[in-house]
């Protein structure tokens, strides 16, 4: 069952600067340009997915069936010059049993098996030695294929058994991905009323797969893209990949780029990751623009997972101009174990996201009065500091069965975080070279207690319900310290200092901002969700309440009033309707958002970002979407977005009453793996780092990058969504 949206969480976190509560809401990774190949974006591009589709189209095929003069192995290859079979019923001998070519380009060989297993593969031009494509039975570490004959000489199929393999590279390789072409035309180019062709987009994905034993498999992904970088080049990058090592009690993942994780603790610290701009939950895990290990391991009725990864694009979605390659340290670990089997379980959860960011104080870009004190004092040397943060949740909770299975679960977590510099370039001499050294330069720290109790009851694949409320009670920052974060979000908190060229990267900056209040956050969920034959839906309705104590931070803080309040109130409901016997889809979401804040903070620091809106507006946004099957291969796509804004202040300026964007679609499948598609205005589905039917922020992207391109407000971007004409024509070949 999915959780309601964390925006209430999130937007409570962000109007202080930070994420107090714990919950990582790292998003994955945004595309980054790799090194551009040295040609033109269509000849390569077109080359590479051409030549692979031929590859696949000329796949060959094989097989074993049993005929009256005995068991018949084929194996079609034109090309071949000869074909022998080999295998433990010859020894594995290669002259043994040549197989002959038919006019079709098929070898042959017919054989006479007695009842049992037998391994084999085929002997190609005398030294390549193939697993048979059409078996999916492989064994034994050299991926040998294997039949079995039963006592009436029949041969035993495993139904369950599915091939892995689809190229003739070897039985433990397979090759999937897609092409995608993309060709859109837009209005409202610089103030030009007429439609043009915007940049085309191709882009060609590769998934390697090897499965090299039964305990060890990876997967490595390559893409080309000539909608990013430079015109001229295609960029082409690792994208995303892993290897698996299986034991029988326990599993190592290294992994770069994946989506790969989420802790089932009610307070979720790891994962369930939301995308933002739109309205259902997508429940993503951990893993995106991260690169680390997973290892878990079973024993005594107890599971364990750990996970240790370096974050190098912290948020995929924002604009590409923040450099957000923060080299963070994500570290995550749970213990669950069965205390009665099905019965009461119990868990530890533990969150450390750490960060060394060096500053440097050489070239008189930055200053700090805390370094200048510090050098005063110590007579140090350095003139490269490094700040250290680290934020921290520890975490215990119990699951408990009810009578009429309902479910309780309850999680306390305590939460730190602190700031400090914790390293000099220059602090202890090693001979006659001075190298770095550990230093205690407080800048700041917090802490706090979140408790969340969950209330679950499931009636089959039905009707799922379930209700939480979580309690935040964080103590705040004395009027002497700050926190310390690099800027990523549009809300506009003033800084008290800002660093530049941090870890000698330009574009990388990291602030000090006034100290974070005392606060304390009340925030309840309720879930409910259905499926009842052709009608399924959803509920979800959320609370947050949040109330800041500036009292003891009043020299950098507003001070009329002291205490400041905003509460939030969010409901979700969805449905989908199918008919004429599933040719026919409708589904109709709606959510709305009311904001009542309360206080100076509000007037004097507006909050006003790309993905909430100003706290003093509430919004409604319904989106009416459907598809109709026309024939077998051809289908129509709709999908109208209906977006209301409502200043709730008397001070906020009244935007458009209303903003409209609809979106219409004929699709043409010729065959399951290729579509094409003719749209008209801002696809809302957005196909960038995302599975190949993509993932439902098209609209939020777009008005995303209309404000980056044009430094405007989301407003202005609302308005030229609904204003734009924009038609695209799209195709697929998926393998």
């Amino acid at each position: 069952m999915k959780n309601p949206k964390r925006r209430l969480k999130e937007r409570a976190s962000r109007k202080v600067r930070n994420k107090p509560h714990g919950k990582s809401r790292i998003k994955p990774g945004r595309e980054l340009p790799g090194r551009p190949l040295p040609a033109g974006p269509f000849p390569v591009t077109f080359i590479l997915a051409l030549s692979l589709l031929l590859v696949i189209a000329s796949n060959c095929t094989a097989g074993v069936q049993k005929t009256t003069l005995g068991y018949e192995f084929s194996y079609e290859d034109a090309g071949a010059a000869s074909v022998s079979l080999a295998g433990s019923f010859n020894n594995w001998s290669t002259t043994a049993n040549p197989m002959a070519r038919d006019s079709k380009g098929v070898w042959r060989a017919t054989l006479s098996l007695d009842p049992g297993k037998y391994e084999y593969k085929f002997v190609v031009n005398g030294s390549a030695w193939l697993a048979d494509p059409d078996n999916p039975v492989v064994v034994g570490d050299y991926g040998n294929s294997q039949i079995e004959v039963d006592s009436q000489g029949n041969i035993i199929e495993k139904p369950t058994e599915r091939k892995f393999s689809n190229t003739t590279l070897g039985s433990r390789v397979a090759i999937n991905g897609y092409f995608r072409a993309t060709y859109p035309t837009q209005s409202e180019v610089s103030g030009d009323k007429r439609l043009r062709l915007q940049r085309p987009d191709h882009e060609f994905d590769m998934d390697l797969n090897i499965r090299a034993s039964d305990n060890i498999n990876g997967s490595a992904r390559v893409q080309f893209d000539t909608g990013t970088g430079v015109i001229q080049e295609t960029p082409g990058k690792f994208y995303s990949g892993h290897l698996d090592l299986l034991a029988s009690i326990s599993d190592m993942k290294g992994y770069y780029n994946e989506e790969d994780l989420s802790f089932d603790d009610p307070l979720e610290i790891v994962g369930h990751q939301d995308l933002q701009g739109t309205i259902r939950v997508e429940q993503l895990d951990y893993g995106r623009g991260t690169q680390g290990a997973i290892f878990k391991a079973s024993g005594m009725g107890a599971d364990l997972t750990t996970l240790y990864t370096n974050i190098y694009d912290f948020d995929r979605f924002n604009n590409p101009a923040i450099y957000d390659n923060t080299d963070t340290d994500f570290m995550a670990a749970r213990l669950t174990k069965e205390l009665k089997p099905e019965q009461i379980r119990v868990g530890l959860s533990w969150l450390r996201i750490q960060n060394g960011w060096w500053v440097d104080f050489v070239s008189g870009a930055n200053h700090s009065a805390d370094i200048d004190s510090f050098k005063r004092v110590t007579g140090s040397v350095s003139d490269w500091f490094e700040m250290g943060t680290a934020d921290q949740t520890f975490a215990g909770d119990v699951r408990l069965m009810l009578p009429k299975e309902f479910r309780c679960s309850v999680e306390y977590g305590y939460w730190t975080w602190n700031a400090s510099w914790d390293v000099g370039n220059r602090e202890r001499l090693e001979g006659t070279n001075a190298v770095n050294g550990a230093i205690d330069i407080p800048v700041g720290k917090d802490s706090g207690h979140r408790i969340k109790a969950l209330l679950e009851k499931h009636l089959g694949d039905k009707l799922s319900c379930s209700i939480s409320h979580e309690i935040q009670r964080y103590k705040g920052m004395g009027a002497g310290e700050l926190y310390v974060d690099f800027r990523r979000s549009l809300v506009t908190d003033p800084i008290v200092n800002q660093f530049t060229g941090i870890n000698a990267t330009p574009g990388f900056a990291i602030a000090e901002f006034p100290p974070l209040p005392e606060r304390k956050n009340d925030i309840t969920e309720l879930d409910l969700s259905f499926d009842v034959g052709r009608l399924s839906g959803i509920l979800e309705v959320d609370r947050a309440r949040v109330e800041r104590d500036y009292s003891l931070v009043t020299s950098v803080s507003p001070v009329a009033p002291s205490i400041e309040t905003d509460e939030r109130w969010r409901i979700a409901p969805g449905f989908s309707l199918d008919l004429l016997d599933g040719r026919l889809t409708l589904a109709l979401d709606y959510e709305y958002i009311q904001n009542n804040p309360r206080g100076q903070f509000f007037s004097s620091f507006p909050v006003s970002d790309e993905i909430y809106g100003p706290s003093f507006y509430d919004t409604r946004e319904l989106i009416v979407s459907g598809k109709l099957g026309l024939t077998q291969r051809t289908a129509a796509i709709w999908d109208v977005r209906r977006m209301v804004y409502a200043a709730n202040e008397e001070q906020a300026p009244s935007p458009q009453d209303s903003y409209v964007s609809p979106y219409v679609a004929f699709v043409y499948n010729p065959s399951p793996s290729i579509q094409l598609r003719l749209g008209y205005q801002v696809d809302p589905t957005y196909y960038k780092d995302a599975p190949v039917e993509g993932r439902g922020n098209g609209r939020q992207i777009w008005r995303n990058m209309y404000m980056w391109a044009n430094g405007v407000d989301m407003f202005a971007a609302e308005r030229a969504l609904s204003d734009v004409t924009m038609f695209t024509l799209m195709g697929v070949i998926s393998f």
